[in-house]
């Protein structure tokens, strides 16, 4: 019989509910042994209010209570940019597994000095990455990986977002520097400048103009150019503003035979192709789906193929297959992806991207300091 995982979760605000219901919606379909174990907030209301929703008994203020509780096997780490390195640090002095939030610090060398410590214990530790589980992503990715439509000359990667503080996302902290680190890039762009390298390559150099428009205390405006080692050229042009438009990214990837465009907004999602001079053809949920599962090596215990296949598209993009595999993976023993070592490349080029701004030059990888 297959061992039951407890997992605490620190933090039950905007993004700990969402690994709440992945982890619920999992465990009550009978796709992973596991339940919540117990819950940690420093808000005292909204830790009760969660904790009855989820019908989870234990939970703690303290997050180190939460991790010496011995029914937590695994900590989710789901605060506030600023808090993640401590929970993390006492969650793999524990030797438990972690799942932690993006990013993991608010600088680069705390960052970097995280990765290590994780990398010295030897801990199981997956980030919160989670484009690397979106199925259009996996798509893109097989695309690149097949090569059928000769070379990769180039992408263009637009990512806006409303400022996210404020009723929707039920906090202000993203727009405090002392809590968040940085704004639209560190907090949310992160994110893509990862996605673009997991599916193309490494980066060679970045060069970028960062600034503030809006009457914010962080920057809400970034354009980044990353030339990658194997030649082509990837733009990524970041935002924030008060429009209601809560995520929205638009990818554009040419190669020499194909022009392929990922639509990825709140409240539409598309992957069309254009191949030479043929019409373009989108790519249907099912061809996406039937992509994900099989490069994910997705399987329920007790769930059909047709309720796995639903389930991939359930809930907000990505959370469902990333919350599977992780569990999944530290049940059978395997490494977890993204790992803090990914997270560590993300970290440097967000890094890079901030040198080159404040010095108006091109910076090359990797930093030497």
């Amino acid at each position: 019989m297959t061992r039951q995982l407890g997992v605490g979760i620190v933090g039950v605000g905007f993004i700990g509910q969402d690994h709440i219901y992945a982890l619920r919606t999992l465990a009550s379909e009978g796709a992973i042994p596991v339940r919540i174990a117990a819950l940690c907030d420093t808000d005292s209301i909204r830790l009760k209010e969660v904790a009855k929703e989820s019908r989870v008994d234990a939970t703690y203020q303290d997050y180190r209570k939460l991790i010496a509780d011995p029914a937590v096997d695994v900590v989710y780490v789901c605060t506030p940019t600023r808090w993640h390195p401590e929970i993390v640090k006492t969650a793999a002095a524990a030797r438990k597994p972690i799942f932690c939030e993006k990013p993991l610090a608010t600088d680069f060398a705390t960052a970097r000095g995280l990765c290590r410590e994780i990398e010295r214990t030897g801990v199981p530790a997956q980030v919160g990455l989670v484009l690397h589980y979106w199925t259009h992503f996996l798509y893109l990715r097989r695309i690149h990986q097949k090569g059928e439509y000769g070379r990769l000359l180039g992408v263009n990667f637009c990512d806006d977002q409303q400022f996210p503080v404020g009723a929707f996302y039920k906090s202000s902290w993203r727009g405090d520097p002392a809590i968040a680190g940085s704004g639209v890039l560190l907090e949310h762009s992160i994110h893509d400048v990862d996605v673009i390298r997991w599916l193309y390559g490494d980066v060679e150099r970045v060069y970028a103009d960062i600034t503030t428009v809006g009457d914010h205390a962080v920057e809400d405006q970034a354009t980044v150019v990353l030339h990658l080692r194997s030649g082509p050229v990837c733009t990524l042009t970041s935002l924030w503003h008060q429009v209601w438009r809560p995520s929205e990214r638009l990818v554009q990837v040419f190669y020499e035979h194909a022009y392929v465009a990922a639509e990825l907004g709140s409240f539409k999602e598309q992957l069309s192709i254009q191949v030479d001079d043929q019409p373009t053809c989108t790519v249907s949920e099912d061809d996406l789906t039937y992509v994900a599962l099989e490069d994910l090596a997705l399987s329920g215990i007790a769930t059909t193929k047709e309720r796995e296949r639903a389930l991939i598209r359930q809930g907000k993009a990505g959370i469902i297959p990333q919350t599977w595999r992780f569990i999944q993976n530290l049940l059978e023993g395997k490494a977890c992806s993204p790992s803090f070592s990914d997270a560590y490349h993300a970290h440097e080029l967000v890094e890079a991207a901030y040198r080159s701004s404040r010095r108006r030059i091109p910076v090359r990888l990797p930093l030497s300091k």
